[in-house]
C-alpha cells in the first residue's frame, strides 16, 4: 500500500474569489408601446436590427427604426436594451420596471411615439425618479413642439435636473441616434468625449432653426441638431438641464462605480485589512487604480485645485496627477469608530480635464 505525500508535503490550493465586473455604462434602453411583441422579461438585450425582426418587430415599427439610428451612429454601440410600456402602465412605471428588471442599462429614451404623450407633469416626474435612481440613470427626452419644449425645459432647469438631457427634434426618435453615439462612443478602452458639435447619422437637422430660437433652447439648457456654417451639422450642446455637460455625469458616474467595487472587492477577497495606516494604504491604492484609469481615458487631468479645503489640500494646490486620495488621521480615530470597526473618511479630490467648444480668434493685421 502507498501512503500519502500529505505526510510530508501538504499543498492546500487556494483559489482567490473573482472581482466583480466593472459596468461599462455603454447600452442604452429603449422604451415603446409595441403591442404585437411578447418580450420575456421587462427588459430584452438586441445585438443588432436583424436579432429584433427575428424577435418579432417590423421593419416600419417605432421600436425598429429608433434601433437603426441607435446601431447606425460611428462608433456604434454592442447591444440595445428594448423595454415595453404594459396594459394601462404609465410612462414613468414602464420606466421603473425596467429599472428594477436591469442594471446594466445606462441611458434610456422612449419612441417619439411615447414621448409626444408626455405632458410637463409627467416629464418632470420621470425626471425626479431618474434623480434619485439608486443605480444610476440619465434619461434623454425629446420634444417636437417648440412651446412645449420650451416650457418643459424651463420647468426642469428651475429644478436643476442633472441627470435629464432633453432634445428639440422632429424626427422620430432623434434621440434614439444620439443615445446610440453616447453609448458606442463608450467602448472599452475608448478615449474620453463629449456630446458638443458631433454629427449624428441618419438624423436631418432641424429646419425651423433660426439664431433667436437656438439662443432660447441653449439658454434653457436645452439640445437641438442643426447646420452650423452651411458645411457642418451638429449637436448643440451636449449638456444636461442644469448646464452640466453630459460627459461629466457618465464619467463621474463610472469613476464612482469603479472606486466602489475596487474597495469591496479588497474587502471581500483578502483575509483582513487591518485597522492600521497599512490597511488605509491598501484601500487608498485600490482606489488608485480607477483614478489612474480616468487619467488614461482623459476624463482627469493634472491642474490648480480650486475647491475648497479637504484635509492638507487647499485651493490654489496642484494636483500633479489629477487626482489626490486623502486619508484622515488614523490614530485620531474615536474609540466608538474602532470599535465598530470603521475606516478612517477618505477623500478623492480629482481634477477633470475639462473640454474645449468653442473658440475666440483675433486676427490682427499689419500692412
Amino acid at each position: 500500500m502507498s501512503l500519502p505525500l500529505s505526510d510530508i508535503v501538504n499543498v492546500k490550493a487556494e483559489v482567490s474569489a473573482m472581482s466583480a465586473p466593472r459596468k461599462e455604462f455603454n447600452i442604452g434602453l429603449l422604451i415603446g408601446s409595441n403591442s404585437t411583441v411578447n418580450q420575456d422579461g421587462e427588459v430584452v438585450f438586441y445585438s443588432s436590427v436583424d436579432a429584433m425582426a427575428e424577435a418579432g418587430f417590423t421593419t416600419n415599427s417605432a421600436e425598429y427604426q429608433a434601433a437603426v439610428l441607435y446601431f447606425a451612429q460611428s462608433p456604434a454601440p454592442d447591444l440595445l436594451a428594448v423595454g415595453l410600456i404594459g396594459e394601462d402602465e404609465t410612462a414613468l412605471e414602464a420606466l421603473q420596471a425596467c429599472r428594477a428588471a436591469n442594471s446594466e442599462w445606462y441611458v434610456a429614451t422612449f419612441t417619439k411615439a411615447v414621448a409626444d404623450t408626455l405632458s410637463i407633469e409627467d416629464a418632470d416626474a420621470i425626471a425626479a425618479y431618474v434623480e434619485s435612481c439608486s443605480v444610476s440613470s440619465v434619461w434623454f427626452y425629446q420634444v417636437s413642439d417648440k412651446e412645449t419644449y420650451l416650457a418643459a425645459m424651463k420647468a426642469m432647469q428651475a429644478k436643476k435636473y442633472s441627470r435629464t438631457l432633453t432634445l428639440y427634434a422632429s424626427q422620430e426618435s432623434a434621440t434614439a441616434a444620439l443615445m446610440g453615439y453616447a453609448m458606442g462612443a463608450n467602448y472599452k478602452g475608448s478615449a474620453a468625449y463629449t456630446l458638443a458639435l458631433k454629427s449624428l447619422v441618419g438624423v436631418k437637422p432641424e429646419g425651423d432653426m433660426d439664431s433667436n430660437l437656438l439662443s432660447n433652447i441653449l439658454s434653457a439648457g436645452g439640445n437641438v441638431y442643426v447646420t452650423q456654417g452651411y458645411y457642418y451639422t451638429v449637436l448643440r450642446s451636449g449638456k444636461m438641464v442644469n448646464g452640466i455637460s453630459f460627459d461629466d455625469v457618465i464619467y463621474l458616474d463610472m469613476l464612482v462605480n469603479h472606486i466602489e467595487l475596487a474597495i469591496m472587492d479588497q474587502l471581500t477577497t483578502l483575509p483582513k485589512i487591518a485597522q492600521t495606516q497599512d490597511g488605509v494604504e491598501i484601500l487608498i491604492s485600490a482606489i488608485t487604480d480607477p483614478c489612474e484609469e480616468m487619467v488614461t481615458k482623459g476624463y482627469l487631468a493634472p491642474g490648480n485645485w480650486t475647491g475648497r479645503k479637504v484635509l492638507t489640500l487647499e485651493a490654489g494646490d496642484t494636483l500633479s496627477k489629477g487626482y489626490l486620495i486623502l486619508a484622515e488621521d488614523i490614530n485620531a480615530q474615536s474609540q466608538a469608530d474602532r470599535d465598530a470597526r470603521i475606516a478612517p473618511n477618505l477623500y478623492v479630490c480629482v481634477k477633470t480635464a475639462g473640454a474645449i467648444e468653442s473658440v475666440v480668434i483675433g486676427v490682427v493685421v499689419n500692412r
